[in-house]
């Protein structure tokens, strides 16, 4: 959750409207600096490089981030707060790249997080930025993650490139004490199949995180064990993670040399974090091109409906014959009484 420095350079081709995106860390293409204010009961102390602030209800909060131009140009600074979201396989993202699961997080960072949306300095100019954090009459309980986020874009006219520089400020906001039975706990609502990056396939498997609590140091192992083929398995392990608050994510097993074997399967997902231990099972149908959870009941049935199927059909086939034998047992004697 320190400060960050990216560039995002977009490149624009004379025909058509291609893009393409790219994210490196270089300051020294940087077209501004700037330093956050920390204030004296910032947690932690003042020399972490992000906000890290207790907050209390129906009292507005100030803090501040300075900002300076060393450029002989005028620039067009603009800034937005981001909530802080998981990227897949662990990690947090300050820059907005995932879409924001309202389910989980339906009071966003805009709602309690104002900052001046543009700024603009003279060549040499410094300029004070004031940000203001108010929660409301009722103070949440436990944390939000976001960062504040301070771009200027800078195009260059003989390669028809778009340089965009983006510093985001770790905002760490604490309400009320999180308390250890209300924690609802890591939970997962699905699972697919999924070619990722670097054109590699895997099965992926949803998780969230349903608490406003960062999390962090957490280590998470998945197991998906065929039910039929006791040497057909699916794992992967995780650790040392980073986990945003109210978040979700995938945890990608990949299949690499592996290929997929349609069948039922048996998951155990253990997820160790510092606040708690938890072990999640489920049940996988996986076909050649996806995969799903079914409960117990499907489970049972699918694994013994080529069973329930023979034995129904061998019943049928009995009732079928002793029905043939009887109708021709009372034909014979039939026929034995007419002649």
């Amino acid at each position: 959750m320190l400060v960050m420095f990216s560039v995002i350079t977009v490149g624009r081709l004379s025909q058509g409207s291609v893009s393409a995106q790219k994210i490196v860390n270089d300051e020294s293409k940087a077209t501004f600096m700037l330093m956050p204010e920390l204030p004296k009961d910032n947690i932690g102390g003042n020399h972490l490089g992000y906000f890290n602030l207790k907050l209390s209800a129906d009292k507005t909060r100030q803090i501040r981030i300075k900002v300076y131009n060393p450029t002989d140009k005028v620039l067009s600074i603009t800034s937005e707060v981001k909530d802080a979201t998981t990227d897949d396989n662990g990690g947090i993202d300050y820059l907005g790249l995932h879409k924001i699961d309202r389910s989980l997080l339906p009071e966003v960072g805009n709602d309690i997080v104002k900052m001046p949306k543009n700024l603009k300095l003279k060549p040499n100019e410094t300029k004070w930025v004031t940000i203001k954090i108010n929660p409301g009459k009722t103070l949440f309980a436990g944390q939000k993650l976001m960062a504040l986020n301070l771009s200027s874009a800078e195009t260059d006219t003989k390669s028809s490139i778009n340089n965009k520089f983006v510093y985001a400020i770790g905002l760490v906001l604490n309400g009320t004490d999180l308390k250890k039975k209300e924690y609802k706990t890591i939970l997962s609502d699905g699972i697919k199949t999924r070619i990722i990056k670097d054109h590699k396939a895997a099965i992926s498997i949803k998780l969230k995180n349903p608490d406003p609590k960062f999390l962090s140091n957490v280590k998470v192992t998945a197991s998906l064990q065929n039910d039929k083929w006791h040497m057909i398995h699916y794992d992967n392990e995780l650790k040392n993670i980073k986990i945003a608050p109210n978040s979700s994510f995938y945890d990608d097993l990949l299949l690499s040399e592996l290929r997929l074997v349609p069948g039922l399967y048996k998951m155990t997902l253990n997820v160790k974090t510092d606040q708690y231990t938890k072990t999640i099972h489920k049940y996988v149908k996986i076909t050649s091109s996806d995969a799903s959870y079914i409960n117990r009941n499907n489970y049972e049935y699918l694994k013994f409906r080529n069973i329930i199927l023979g034995v129904l059909g061998g019943l049928i086939l009995i009732i079928i014959v002793t029905w043939l034998l009887i109708r021709r047992k009372r034909k014979r004697r039939l026929n034995a009484k007419i002649s």
